[in-house]
């Protein structure tokens, strides 16, 4: 019975009252939060774009065959992803900490230790099924479909870690709280990503459109990991100069709305984060739970 109450109250927030005390902090959040971030981590959107191309440069990726270079360029992408969701969760969450480098620093060990466990979880799932994932991200949708199913997941997961002691019994404990808070506000979660998905979709459609009157090749607008595949596994160096150049914009400009929308995202997700917490307290951090 609890957690079809659960279920009820979470759903109070998409009242035309509510949803609007809702959304604009949300909305005001996000602007914050992308300005601080950009302030301090610009360098990620770089090092995100540069590092395969240096990689390729030096030779290393063309030495693996296609279906190899594909996996390595969707294993860099989704490491610097995790960290840039990382560093804006850091940059949205509630603290009484002033968020400069000392207190990014300070959580640098929290991320670290969650990318030695995804590095040991997810390299044995590569080794053996690395055909059958890049099947399933390229030609089956799994490129759009995967961050619409589990950012809202992995984001909560991050909050709870975040304001855990940050060891390997709250890494437990963190996945049980994550378990808990999208199983009892599930009816917000699916609301939620979905309308989150609707708007990409029109921001998307919007941008296609405006390139298409200017001119510009619309499939520039495809998932940034697809577009990396692409241009990476290109003849780079026999690219026009003025190509390159306009290329490398449009990536990098792709990779700032990526950052802006994943703002959106977390800032989303962060304000019901601290309200459900409010709300449900005992049913997180209670030995009895509810």
């Amino acid at each position: 019975m609890y957690l079809l109450q659960s279920w009820k109250e979470s759903l109070i927030i998409f009242t035309p009252k509510n949803f609007k005390a809702f959304l604009l902090p949300t909305f005001k959040s996000t602007l914050e939060t992308s300005k601080v971030f950009l302030c301090y981590f610009w360098w990620l959107i770089v090092l995100d774009l540069g590092l395969p191309i240096v990689l390729h440069k030096l030779g290393i990726l063309s030495k693996f065959g296609e279906t190899l270079f594909t996996l390595w360029i969707v294993i860099l992408h989704t490491l610097t992803r995790g960290i840039i969701v990382s560093f804006l969760i850091l940059v949205a969450r509630t603290s009484t900490a002033k968020k400069d480098y000392m207190y990014f620093k300070y959580y640098g060990y929290y991320i670290i230790m969650i990318i030695l466990v995804s590095v040991l979880i997810c390299t044995p799932v590569v080794y053996l099924m690395g055909n059958h994932i890049v099947n399933f991200l390229f030609y089956r949708g799994g490129a759009v479909s995967l961050p619409v199913i589990f950012d809202a997941i992995g984001i909560s997961f991050l909050l709870f870690w975040f304001d855990s002691k940050g060891n390997i019994k709250s890494l437990f404990n963190t996945f049980v709280c994550t378990v808990k808070m999208v199983l009892y506000n599930l009816p917000f979660y699916l609301i939620a990503t979905a309308l989150l998905f609707c708007f990409l979709i029109v921001v998307l459609a919007s941008l296609t459109l405006l390139g298409m009157v200017l001119g510009y090749d619309p499939t520039y607008l495809l998932p940034m990991v697809m577009l990396k595949v692409a241009f990476y596994s290109s003849e780079i160096h026999n690219f026009p100069y003025s190509r390159l150049i306009f290329i490398s914009l449009m990536l990098i400009f792709k990779s700032i709305v990526e950052v802006l929308f994943l703002a959106l995202k977390v800032c989303c997700f962060t304000s019901f984060y601290n309200k459900r917490l409010q709300d449900q307290f005992a049913l997180y951090f209670s030995n009895k739970g509810q």
